[in-house]
């Protein structure tokens, strides 16, 4: 028994760390070739380090409080840590180190499921190559966390461990607001797997969450709601769950487009040996390819991490079956190794090949594209930047493309939000670091050559040399 402990607990630290190595690399390469802009990373790291001078835990995008924009509760429990070290830095740790642990608990799930099944670890390996899984972690956000949470309280329901199953769930819920539809689609997946007195518990609380956090307290503290979800979907949740019932063909015709297709191959069609567990998963893609947004309705950026992880709840149900009929007809019970090997193998060909539906949103083929290009360059303006974030000004104005590297808590700003604010003389920067010759990528209404050409004239500032790529300008001490 001792014996097997000790291989279980070897496994899951091997595990963990080739995950960690895997994340941290490509976090790393993101950050030196200065591949990680503000969205979404620095407004997160705004809305859980604000500057005083502004608020508390606010939101830079739209200017409310960040609950307004989004139900994170999950943040504020995360924001103390960040006013002691306010840095991009740390929410890229963070986010490698749960991710890795939820792949860990990803594996004790797998192997709760489907105990004869001794690659419940390369299962994993797969899950973390998934092209979805790994794109949402080059785009660093806090929906990422639905990784270890969601299961954590899947691995901890199926065990029987109410008391310790209870927090996940919770802190599922707190990430986002959406939260809810995905809990209701994990928790359904422990149909047989637990008492049903247990189940109708664990419902009742993603019930109760909804109406207590969701339907009173955030509409009643922050009434006046961001409308996401009208401006993504071009109608409320209550014309979209008509018009659903109403035509629900039109919704049915998702599920044979190119980016549902592309998903489904993602996993190797797997789920649909699950039988009714395929549908947790098929509900939430649909869901979110019924957008207008082009972004979310190609699953792009952590859109479809939902949808996968859901799918791959469902995989040792899937391989299970397998191993059942393989068993009935007399046949070796080691074939159920193929799906896994098929994929690992579909798992990094889309990585590298990841053709237009994971395409709008980061990748692996272009964090190595445009890792190659000009690599030594960017790494010194990446020493640069965080030589000039160590004065922690307390006002900046910088660049998109600069900005979360110059964050250190500090009150700051940039040309597609605030040049007005600047060229009206109502907001005066300490700092000023811009990058030439780019454009920025969310455009101003002025061009960087213009305000290049408003700083250089500006008497209040002065311009030092840090090369031809990032310009800066101090304001003179009065």
């Amino acid at each position: 028994m001792n014996l097997l402990r000790y291989g279980t607990e070897r496994k899951s630290w091997i595990l963990f760390l080739v995950s960690l190595i895997y994340l941290i690399t490509l976090s790393g390469i993101q950050y030196i070739t200065l591949q990680i802009e503000w969205h979404d990373s620095g407004s997160i790291l705004y809305a859980l380090a604000t500057p005083k001078s502004v608020g508390y835990f606010w939101s830079y995008e739209f200017g409310v409080p960040f609950l307004q924009e989004h139900n994170s509760y999950i943040l504020g429990l995360l924001s103390f840590l960040f006013h002691f070290f306010p840095y991009l830095e740390l929410w890229l740790i963070l986010q490698c180190f749960s991710i890795s642990f939820g792949i860990v608990l990803l594996e004790r799930y797998f192997s709760e499921i489907m105990p004869e099944f001794e690659y419940s670890w390369v299962l994993s390996l797969t899950f973390l190559l998934n092209p979805y899984v790994t794109h949402a972690h080059l785009y660093p956000h806090f929906e990422n966390l639905w990784i270890p949470l969601f299961s954590g309280f899947l691995l901890y329901a199926n065990r029987g461990s109410f008391l310790i199953s209870l927090p996940f769930l919770l802190l599922a819920l707190m990430v986002k607001e959406d939260a809810w539809i995905y809990a209701i689609g994990a928790t359904s997946l422990l149909f047989r797997r637990v008492r049903g007195k247990t189940l109708a518990l664990y419902f009742f609380i993603i019930l109760l969450y909804v109406g207590i956090v969701l339907a009173w307290f955030t509409p009643t503290y922050f009434p006046d709601k961001v409308s996401h979800f009208s401006d993504k979907w071009g109608k409320s949740k209550s014309e979209l769950l008509i018009d659903l019932f109403q035509n629900p063909f039109s919704y049915l015709k998702l599920l044979i487009s190119g980016q549902f297709k592309y998903l489904f191959v993602s996993v190797l069609c797997l789920p649909i040996f699950s039988g009714w567990r395929i549908l947790p998963g098929v509900v939430v893609a649909g869901l979110w390819m019924s957008s207008i947004s082009l972004d979310r309705a190609f699953l792009s950026f952590y859109f479809g991490l939902p949808a996968i992880l859901l799918f791959y709840y469902s995989i040792p149900f899937a391989i299970s079956n397998f191993s059942d009929r393989l068993t009935k007809f007399g046949k070796d019970r080691r074939w159920i190794l193929l799906p896994t090997i098929g994929l690992i193998l579909i798992s990094i060909f889309l990585l590298l090949f990841p053709g237009n539906y994971s395409g709008r949103g980061p990748t692996v083929a272009k964090l190595i594209k445009r890792g190659k290009a000009n690599t030594l360059n960017s790494i010194r303006d990446t020493f640069t930047l965080v030589r000039l974030r160590s004065g922690c000004e307390e006002k900046v104005f910088a660049s998109f493309s600069y900005a979360a590297y110059l964050f250190c808590g500090n009150d700051i700003k940039m040309p597609y939000h605030d040049w007005k604010k600047i060229e009206s003389g109502q907001w005066y920067p300490d700092l000023i670091v811009l990058r030439s010759p780019e454009e920025e990528l969310v455009s101003a209404s002025k061009s960087v050559s213009e305000m290049i050409l408003y700083f250089d004239k500006n008497q209040l500032y002065r311009k030092e040399d840090y090369g031809s790529r990032i310009l800066v300008w101090r304001k003179i001490a009065p």
